[in-house]
């Protein structure tokens, strides 16, 4: 820079800053500013109605753009699904939307709400049921005919229930990805117990429990029109929209019959420590705790204020005093947790440095003591006043929040001015009020402690603080579900088809075939992306096998000679254990050919299960036992045809559990057998692979030396 371009430079900051203390000299500090007092809020009255039918109705005019929005609460809950059948309430919700109804399909649903830019939706959470629905005004009458069928006449096809199911399932595989909701999550077990419905977890064996007709009895229970409580807010006539509600909901039958008792919920207060081990974590999640309590309790006010200066927001004490100053935890945060008709939980909870735990434990131990022994400063009560009433405006910003929260306090009891006295009561809370009921509701000697992180890393060992108990998360397997004891008739019977099938695959001509040579490409859906490989299987009957992989990071071979196996890699090569020899062999004894040259061997069992119909087509179902670890396969052949069109089994996909399901197609003539040339590959009901075959050869008189690696 030269002399000329410096001096400039330089007069121009002078100027700036000049400039800068010129107006703070005029400006007023910040705490010495004085506002205007707040408008009062003008607070529009939904108008409430109810159907002779029990079904209630609020209506809340908003003109100013063209949309309707309706809230529906219904008087159920995953509170009272059967314990066995933890997670039925999650796919009934799910499944009355996803299933359509008898006039169409989800899928139907779908286009024809994508087309009207609008959304009909429903679920069902631990307290109560919901829909909800959103469309321009010129399609009201849609939305609310879909709105109204899917409520009334939900058609819970099977199909959606798997997907519904299989969803509930990959949730339980992921849950203890994370270790903070692993912590949030048995930490509820610790306060509720494990088996009650405000904490208890779907498991792999409670979802195969769940059968349609338990949809159908749970949604025949719940979903009546006196059990519901309908807002619609928007660019409408209340006296228009009530006739329409008349039409779509008037006919619906009124059910009395009484809601079961709310679940009791029992507390002992205690001291307790737990740990869930995660060695591979480098920090530490802890939670500590007991129960909290109702909405409707007197004290709650005043608890809301002692949890605000405790432990919410950046000048809560726990932030001061335990991450800014102390710098033991990433967060922190401490709450007294209040439902509306179920006790709630008072948490402390944060992440900390593994080498941290117990010092932070400690630490926020000693805080929540200091709130039952002392009172607040006057300082810190104003701010967490001001905290909540600074932001009350924030409950009526939207008339949507307004009706969603009425209809809330009709469904569970409330005053619909509860609001209002939650500000009065906030407005009226003193220094003395947070002490009393610190020292009535908080209990910092019966604390229950759990930490979840490396124990080895812990500074000071947790069993400092107590006895610990540690708690296995490990997730249970799914149970298999029973076979059916094959009879003679059921073996006759899959005997039969299976002639059929031959007949109709090639009849001699398949029995002939005495080896395959194969090559193809297999597409594998991968999480980055799709993934392309190159396939070479030789299969020389009955127990013979070579397959080479080539993929972008080297060629992969193994092989069988019906005794030992091997696996080639860039790696090197390596003997195959009993487990990856079965693997190879079940590549053998799943082929069409195989089963078609074998079924009436006692090598296999076939036994046939049941028929069903499906995208019109009709398919007997066998099933076989090929004698590897007792693994099942279902075949599907397609009645019309009498071809092979689909296999079933239990296991899993590169490693991972679950069931696996093949669908063949594009079937040509080889040698007088029909092959297929193109699988689809799914697993769960998601597609995982497609393979599609390029060429396959019948006795090519392959040689046994093919099959040993060298």
């Amino acid at each position: 820079m030269n002399m000329r371009k410096l001096v400039l430079a330089l007069s121009l900051c002078f100027l700036v800053v000049s400039t800068a203390l010129a107006l703070a000299g005029n400006a007023k500090r910040w705490d010495k500013l004085v506002f205007p007092p707040q408008r009062e809020l003008n607070i529009p009255e939904p108008q409430r109605s109810e159907l002779p039918n029990g079904f209630v109705l609020y209506l809340l005019e908003d003109h100013e753009l063209p949309l309707i929005y309706a809230h529906a609460i219904i008087k159920t809950g995953a509170r009272w699904e059967p314990e066995d059948k933890v997670g039925l309430a999650s796919i009934t919700g799910t499944a009355m939307r996803t299933g359509g109804t008898a006039a169409r399909t989800g899928d139907e649903l779908d286009d024809e709400l994508e087309a009207l830019g609008a959304y009909v939706e429903t679920a069902i959470y631990t307290e109560q049921g919901g829909a909800s629905m959103s469309v321009l005004k010129e399609d009201v009458d849609k939305g609310l005919s879909i709105l109204a069928d899917v409520l009334q006449s939900p058609a819970f096809r099977e199909d959606k229930i798997e997907l519904a199911k299989i969803e509930e399932k990959d949730a339980i595989a992921r849950r203890n990805d994370d270790p903070s909701a692993v912590a949030d999550r048995e930490f509820n077990k610790l306060i509720y117990g494990e088996h009650s419905p405000y904490a208890r977890t779907t498991e792999y064996e409670t979802i195969d429990r769940i059968k349609r007709d338990d949809l159908v009895a749970f949604h025949k229970r719940y979903f009546v029109p006196n059990n519901v409580i309908l807002g619609i807010v928007g660019d409408f006539d209340s006296a228009e929209m009530r006739k329409k509600i008349e039409t779509y909901f008037g006919s619906w039958k009124r059910q009395d019959s009484e809601l079961p008792p709310l679940p009791e919920v029992t507390y002992k207060f205690r001291n307790q420590v737990c740990l869930i081990d995660r060695p591979e974590v480098n920090q530490t999640n802890v939670r500590l705790g007991h129960i909290g309590g109702k909405m409707n309790d007197p004290d709650y006010f005043a608890l809301q204020i002692a949890g605000r200066i405790f432990g919410m927001g950046w000048t809560s004490r726990l932030n001061t005093n335990i991450r800014s100053q102390g710098g033991l935890a990433y967060a922190v945060w401490g709450y007294w947790g209040a439902s509306y008709d179920y006790p709630g939980v008072f948490e402390i909870g944060g992440g900390t440095k593994s080498d941290q735990t117990v010092h932070m434990i400690t630490a926020l131990k000693t805080e929540l003591e200091k709130m039952t022994t002392s009172e607040v400063t006057d300082k810190e009560l104003k701010t967490a006043k001001d905290g909540i009433l600074n932001s009350f405006v924030f409950n009526f910003d939207t008339k949507a929040k307004i009706l969603e929260r009425i209809i809330n306090y009709e469904y569970f009891g409330y005053p619909k001015d509860f609001i209002f006295r939650y500000k009065a009561n906030i407005e009226k809370v003193t220094r003395q009020d947070v002490l009393r009921v610190a020292k009535q509701h908080f209990h910092p000697g019966e604390l229950v402690i759990l930490a979840v992180g490396n124990e080895t890393e812990f500074a000071k060992t947790l069993s400092s603080l107590g006895p610990v108990a540690e708690i296995d998360i490990t997730i249970p397997e799914a149970e298999e579900e029973p076979l059916p004891e094959p009879t003679p008739e059921t073996i006759d019977k899959a005997k039969d088809i299976l002639k059929l099938c031959l007949a109709a695959t090639g009849g001699k001509n398949v029995g002939a075939v005495k080896d395959i040579t194969e090559t193809s490409t297999l597409t594998v859906q991968t999480q980055a992306g799709s993934l392309e490989v190159d396939i070479k299987t030789v299969i020389k009957f009955p127990d013979r096998i070579f397959q080479s992989v080539k993929t972008p990071m080297g060629e992969m071979v193994k092989a069988y000679d019906g005794r030992i196996g091997w696996m080639k890699s860039p790696r090197g090569t390596e003997e195959l254990n009993a487990e990856k020899r079965l693997d190879l062999l079940s590549t053998i004894k799943t082929s069409h050919i195989y089963i078609l040259q074998n079924f009436e061997k006692e090598a296999i069992l076939p036994q046939f299960l049941e028929e069903v119909e499906e995208g019109g087509k009709t398919y007997q179902i066998i099933l076989i036992r090929i004698g590897l670890e007792d693994k099942p396969l279902r075949i599907y052949v397609e009645k019309q045809t009498g071809i092979i069109s689909r296999t079933v089994e239990s296991q899993g996909l590169m490693g991972l559990p679950g069931t696996l399901t093949s669908t063949y197609s594009d079937f040509r003539d080889v040698k007088g057998v029909k092959f297929p040339f193109r699988t689809i590959i799914e697993k769960d009901g998601t597609k995982a692979g497609e393979t599609n075959v390029k060429e396959v050869k019948f006795n090519s008189a392959v040689q046994d030396s093919v099959f040993v690696i060298k």
